[in-house]
């Protein structure tokens, strides 16, 4: 039932996350405001979304139960449906999107929570890999729904209603948990007890979603705007996409049993890089459509394989809290950073500063690497 719930509250967040890129030039057009003035609300709603993962998994979930951390959010989530169906300027707007963030902030983290507490290893790795999985199909569907809703000339709002409806749903099944609370046995570690090798993970966290949050915010906006798709069109740009990352994902969840993280994420990111040199070269439709296929291959299952690799060194929730914090610190730069040089350098600008940021993750996992050999190298040695 565990497993169900983390499904299920991954499912929304993939969701909604999904729907976000989608209704930004409907959005805009419907208050008067730019494109990139609703990109940057994105950056408010990742912050309160970043505090509120720190605060669910440090304070609310070791205190109370499941189902009383995601009552919370459901009532959190009614307040921002008001505020999203009443917005009418940009400040009104990014009232919305606090409210949505820290909503989606809560049931994120408690996804996360209840399978890094229950499983080890590359177990762990698997199943982290599949609780992404779907992530990726909530964010296939949403585009294309949010599509269908917004050609058929329907508020832009009303695309955000059906994910917080399958929260909802996990929601009452949270309700059927025991009421055990998903402490992990490990000792609890202060920041400075941490080996440097998790702060190098949580770097790496970071430039995943630099690169990530800032491909997928304007990539609708490239479809529209750039290769002159209708809005269809270019939602369908974002589900294949999102399709993609959840074939990866589910492979993933295979191959992590066999694979060691480190190599994965190495060899996805060169993945990842062909896909944006591809991308940067695309004249048409199919070629769109094959380069983000290739990109969301390569960026498929990089995340949760850092964090099983961050959370190897202890389970506590301070560690996690602290791993998942630093991820969620993209998708607040991310959408200030790329408004800026998307502004500047178009297209070409923002998927350049894309490939900066995964050469930067390619080194620091590569210096892990090489430091994880030389320590077994030299452990042999001192054992011969």
């Amino acid at each position: 039932m565990a497993r169900l719930l983390a499904y299920l509250n991954i499912f929304f967040h993939g969701a909604l996350c999904g729907m976000l890129a989608v209704v930004v030039t409907s959005c805009a057009q419907a208050l008067g405001i730019e494109n990139s003035d609703v990109v940057s609300t994105f950056a408010v709603f990742s912050l309160a979304s970043t505090a509120m993962i720190h605060i669910n998994t440090s304070f609310l979930l070791p205190r109370y139960r499941v189902g009383q951390v995601l009552t919370l959010a459901s009532l959190i989530f009614l307040v921002s449906i008001f505020l999203f169906m009443t917005c009418s300027d940009k400040t009104s707007l990014t009232w919305a999107f606090l409210s949505l963030g820290l909503g989606l902030g809560m049931g994120f983290s408690t996804a996360n929570y209840l399978l890094v507490s229950r499983y080890e290893g590359r177990e762990r790795s698997s199943k982290l890999a599949l609780m992404t999985f779907f992530y990726c199909v909530g964010a296939t569907l949403s585009p294309a729904i949010g599509g269908q809703i917004l050609s058929r000339s329907l508020p832009w709002q009303y695309s955000l209603l059906w994910p917080i409806a399958i929260f909802w749903l996990g929601n009452l099944v949270s309700f059927w948990l025991p009421a055990k609370r998903y402490e992990s046995s490990a000792a609890k570690r202060a920041y400075g007890a941490w080996p440097r090798e998790v702060y190098l993970v949580a770097l790496s966290l970071f430039l995943f979603s630099l690169a990530e949050i800032s491909f997928t915010s304007w990539l609708n906006v490239d479809g529209e705007e750039v290769m002159k798709l209708g809005v269809e069109d270019a939602a369908y740009l974002a589900s294949v996409f999102w399709f993609v990352v959840g074939v990866g994902r589910y492979s993933a969840s295979r191959v992590l049993l066999r694979v060691p993280d480190k190599t994965f994420v190495l060899f996805s990111c060169l993945i990842a890089v062909l896909g944006f040199l591809f991308y940067i070269r695309v004249s048409t439709y199919g070629l769109a459509l094959l380069a983000v296929s290739i990109l969301g291959l390569g960026l498929s299952a990089v995340n949760p394989s850092l964090v099983s690799l961050g959370t190897s060194f202890s389970r506590s929730p301070g560690l996690l809290s602290f791993l998942l914090t630093a991820g969620s610190l993209g998708p607040v730069v991310a959408p200030l950073t790329s408004q800026w040089i998307y502004a500047r350098y178009g297209s070409f600008g923002n998927v350049a500063s894309c490939l900066v940021y995964l050469g930067a993750l390619v080194g620091l996992v590569s210096f892990l690497k090489t430091r994880h050999l030389g320590e077994e190298v030299t452990h042999e040695a001192n054992a011969g």
